[in-house]
């Protein structure tokens, strides 16, 4: 049963149509996404996280996160992903002069619009393909960043 807010939209379908429309704005995106100035951003160490509580087995129907270490070329970061339900992820790239906030949809591959940073990425908006591949064993996880800024 979805929860409503106070406008009288329930929750599940506010996050869906916020996804839904990050996606579209995010597909703008991919198509661009080989121009000039566009930011290459690696991630290594990357994990797929799912909650569970203290001394128990995460339970493989639970929503996942993904986290690790992203570059930008230049400077090193971290990545963390954060679930909001019907697809949706939110993704906070944390570097020590700004944060980049994108939203969009898909665990492992999907478009994203970038919604929002603060310091050196205050003003800016776009849209980035993600490509994620979580560690395995024997495989240490990766991820690919193609982001198009605008300011």
């Amino acid at each position: 049963m979805s929860e409503p807010v106070s406008s009288g939209v329930s929750r599940r379908a506010f996050v869906t149509g916020v996804a839904t429309a990050a996606a579209a704005v995010a597909t703008v995106g991919v198509a661009r996404a080989e121009e000039p100035g566009s930011w290459v951003w690696r991630g290594s160490d990357w994990q797929m996280v799912r909650p569970a509580s203290a001394g128990a087995v995460p339970d493989r129907g639970a929503p996942a996160s993904t986290e690790g270490v992203v570059s930008d070329g230049a400077r090193t970061g971290r990545f963390r992903s954060v679930p909001l339900g019907a697809g949706a992820h939110l993704h906070l790239f944390t570097f020590d002069d700004g944060m980049l906030i994108g939203l969009g949809g898909g665990l492992s591959t999907g478009a994203y619009a970038v919604v929002g940073g603060t310091g050196r990425f205050a003003g800016i908006s776009g849209a980035y393909v993600a490509e994620q591949t979580p560690a395995t064993p024997g495989n240490e996880g990766t991820a690919l960043f193609t982001i198009t800024p605008q300011r």
